[in-house]
């Protein structure tokens, strides 16, 4: 699980880097938003499921996106 998480957290840096870039030169914001927005579901998704364990309860994507993440 580990490796899953290290690589959506280099995917997350792969993401918000050139958003940075982009505020910065002045480009259209909606982009800037949206890269945001996307980093922010990969760490709630990264997040969610990480922390789901031994306990029994298991998480997947569609129950982040209906519980965590509805209407982002």
């Amino acid at each position: 699980m580990k490796l899953h998480l290290m690589g959506a957290l280099s995917l997350l840096s792969g993401i918000l880097a050139p958003a940075s870039s982009l505020a910065q030169e002045g480009e259209e914001s909606g982009r800037y938003d949206r890269a945001l927005t996307a980093g922010y579901k990969v760490l709630m998704l990264c997040g969610a499921i990480g922390n789901s364990g031994p306990d029994g309860l298991r998480r997947n994507v569609q129950s982040v996106n209906e519980y965590e993440l509805q209407g982002i």
